[in-house]
C-alpha cells in the first residue's frame, strides 16, 4: 500500500485506518510519501517510492499476477503509469489493462 499526501500533519487524512490496517497485518507493508510536510523534510511522491521498489512492483504485479488501483491527482497518475509501463514494458501494461488489473481514478486538482 502506498500513500501520499502534502503533509503529514495536516493532509494524513487516513492516517489511523491505514496505521490500524499495518498494525493488523491487514496490508503487508506502508509506504507514505509526503510532498510539502511542515516539519522541513524533503519531497517525496508515491511514484518516487514506486521507482525505487521496482522489484517489488514485478514481484507483486507480474510474477503474482496482482492488481493496481490508482487514485488521485492527474499528474501522479500519468507519471505511475509512466513508470509501471517502462518497470513491466508497455506490453506487459496493456495486458494487465486488457484484464482489468489496473483500476484508474484521478482528478484535476
Amino acid at each position: 500500500m502506498y500513500f501520499g499526501c502534502k503533509d503529514k500533519e495536516n493532509d494524513f487524512i487516513y492516517r489511523d485506518q491505514l496505521c490500524n490496517a499495518l498494525d493488523n497485518k491487514i496490508i503487508t507493508s506502508l509506504g507514505l510519501a509526503f510532498s510539502r510536510s511542515s516539519d522541513g523534510s524533503p519531497k517525496q511522491y508515491v511514484q518516487d517510492l514506486l521507482a525505487s521498489q521496482k522489484d517489488v512492483l514485478i514481484k507483486v504485479l507480474k510474477e503474482s499476477n496482482g492488481v493496481i488501483y490508482i487514485c488521485g491527482a492527474t499528474k501522479m497518475g500519468q507519471e505511475v503509469q509512466t513508470l509501471l509501463k517502462e518497470t513491466l514494458t508497455p506490453e506487459y501494461f496493456k495486458q494487465m489493462q486488457l484484464e482489468k488489473r489496473i483500476l484508474v481514478e484521478l482528478w484535476s486538482s
